[in-house]
């Protein structure tokens, strides 16, 4: 079922999750509202980083919806919408991506997504989810010194097809309220399990002020990463960083 969902959209923004922040604060929020631009100045990624957002080659949105619970379970929002943007992709492209815990995704084994989930609190008590999601469509260009190789699912074409990434907005807004809706669980935990692009790969991980490396062995129930370390201890982290080790 589709749902009813006020869209605003900007030539040129900042970020649309600081976007959504000033609407919150505001009080100009029509929840659930999706924020979407052209291109960001100041694109958010996870811990203080940026996000390349040039014009016109990307989708760059924000969904802003009241927590209902959600507020304390900002890693469920994160997976569900990592699950939301590969169906969608998958379903308007015939692209199969990854997910890259817990945030990304990626395609011929560069990031062409970042997700970044955030709580907000308005001055009366009021709780908003912001969920933003950034996806590189045919950006060819990108600068010197990303942490991550960069990719586009849609690289070969020279423009994109007329509506593509209002529908691709659309659809992965549903998608998502409709997973947080049901809050099936399983379903979700199944498809990032099979799509999940560290399993078997050798990792970096970074919790806290501690650090170590080790074989990514799989997703656990609640969406954590499981390593296999070079000692032969396995842990499970459900927050942090994960990256690939460079040999």
């Amino acid at each position: 079922m589709k749902n009813d969902i006020f869209h605003i959209h900007f030539k040129t923004v900042d970020s649309t999750n600081s976007e959504a922040r000033r609407l919150i604060n505001d009080h100009r929020i029509q929840a659930p509202t999706l924020i979407t631009a052209d291109t960001q100045t100041a694109g958010r990624g996870r811990m203080g980083r940026s996000f390349y957002s040039p014009d016109k080659t990307g989708l760059y949105m924000s969904l802003v919806f009241k927590a209902d619970g959600f507020s304390e379970a900002i890693t469920r929002v994160t997976t569900a919408a990592a699950v939301a943007v590969h169906e969608a992709i998958k379903e308007h492209s015939g692209i199969d991506t990854q997910i890259k815990w817990v945030n990304d995704l990626y395609y011929n084994g560069k990031k062409i997504c970042g997700i970044l989930c955030e709580s907000s609190i308005d001055d009366v008590g009021d709780r908003y989810v912001i969920a933003g999601i950034g996806i590189n469509l045919n950006t060819r260009q990108f600068p010197d010194g990303l942490r991550a190789p960069a990719g586009s699912i849609l690289s070969s074409l020279d423009t994109l097809p007329d509506g593509l990434t209002e529908t691709l907005a659309r659809d992965v807004s549903d998608r998502l309220l409709a997973k947080l809706s049901s809050n099936d669980i399983a379903t979700d935990l199944a498809v990032y399990r099979n799509n999940s692009y560290l399993d078997g790969k050798q990792v970096v991980c970074t919790v806290g002020e501690r650090s170590f490396e080790g074989v990514a062995i799989g997703i656990e129930d609640d969406f954590s990463l499981s390593i296999l370390t070079e000692d032969g201890e396995k842990i499970s982290i459900s927050s942090g960083e994960a990256s690939v080790k460079i040999v």
